[in-house]
């Protein structure tokens, strides 16, 4: 995102909360925050937010970019490579059925690993780096978070969290979890 493009969206914003402020030091603060968004995804999405009516003052940034990629994680499809939106390692992706492999491996400890990190601080207010924990090989990483999630289990009351981490551990077979998803949401045929 530019930066005139990141005073357009504010505009937007104030033409639909009159208290919003426009200052420099926050047009330079919220293009740090969205120059690695595209214009056009962080506006359609802050269209939603305004939207839903959930919001008597402005959103925060956070609510305005939920769920958006980054543009350095998009594919880049003249080299054919993807980056994990995490840490920003690239795949190259020419030999797909090794490489998506691959990524789909990184992504899911990648994704394991912020998990471990923020859960480890929450629960035991022990800070964890990213290196540490790519360090460790998957036998080892996998022995860990396994008692991290036991742990969590133990501990909380939460029947949601719980059921969760039975299912990101377990996956349920399809006819399984179309059968809770039609418990929880009703009939599940356009799924």
């Amino acid at each position: 995102m530019k930066k005139n493009e990141t005073i357009e969206m504010m505009k937007y914003i104030r033409t639909n909360y009159e208290f919003f402020e426009i200052t420099e030091e926050k047009i330079n603060v919220w293009y740090e925050s969205l120059k690695e968004y595209k214009f056009n995804d962080v506006l359609n999405n802050l269209k939603k937010v305004i939207g839903s009516g959930q919001w008597k003052s402005a959103p925060p940034l956070d609510v305005i970019t939920h769920g958006l990629k980054e543009q350095s994680s998009y594919l880049d499809w003249q080299k054919g490579v993807v980056k994990c939106p995490r840490c920003g390692k690239a795949f190259n992706i020419e030999n797909e059925s090794y490489e998506c492999k691959a990524l789909d491996k990184h992504r899911s400890r990648c994704n394991s690993i912020d998990y471990v990190i923020r859960e480890t601080k929450k629960h035991f207010g022990k800070e964890l780096t990213r290196a540490e924990l790519w360090n460790m090989d998957e036998e080892e990483f996998n022995y860990r978070y396994d008692k991290l999630v036991e742990y969590i289990k133990k501990n909380t009351k939460d029947e949601t969290l719980i059921n969760f981490l039975d299912y990101e551990k377990n996956p349920p077979i399809q006819e399984i979890a179309k059968a809770e998803i039609e418990r929880v949401f009703g009939n599940a045929q356009s799924i």
